[in-house]
């Protein structure tokens, strides 16, 4: 268990460390600061703020917003902590916790999400994201994978 609070604080502190990180260094929607440029793919950093969820959508709404972070985290805890089903999907759940708190962390912190990581994918730009959007979307695509698993198991 102590592995899984390590995991889980580990993805709190790297995201609240970049996150003060671009907040002190780089100026809100000012020039990017490259990382990175390989084979059409480049990596730079943005300081991005984001008052809604993703791509900024219902930005009118972070109250809301907040409160139903606030649930779903809660909810998965208790689920968590509480239900033996759990276990198996500890990691996975734990990643999108971590990220979900990190982004709620930012709201009492800064007033809004702060975004910074952006893609350019052989000149297609991806949407501008941080740690906590990345821990969340891998911990979905490991329930996904976990049930697809499960579903294999059982049709043979």
């Amino acid at each position: 268990m102590k592995r899984v609070w390590a995991v889980f604080l580990t993805i709190l502190a790297l995201d609240a460390l970049s996150k003060w990180a671009t907040h002190t260094y780089l100026h809100p929607f000012g020039a990017a600061f490259p990382l990175f440029q390989l084979f059409g793919i480049d990596l730079s950093l943005h300081h991005v703020i984001n008052r809604g969820m993703a791509w900024g959508v219902g930005s009118h709404l972070q109250q809301l917003i907040l409160i139903a972070r606030i649930a779903v985290i809660a909810g998965l805890a208790i689920y968590l902590f509480f239900s033996s089903a759990a276990k198996a999907r500890r990691y996975p759940l734990l990643l999108i916790m971590a990220g979900g708190l990190g982004n709620i962390l930012d709201y009492f912190l800064y007033g809004h999400v702060i975004d910074m990581f952006h893609f350019t994918l052989w000149g297609y730009s991806c949407p501008i994201f941080n740690l906590a959007d990345l821990t969340i979307c891998l911990g979905i695509a490991l329930l996904l994978w976990k049930s697809r698993q499960r579903v294999i198991r059982a049709a043979q």
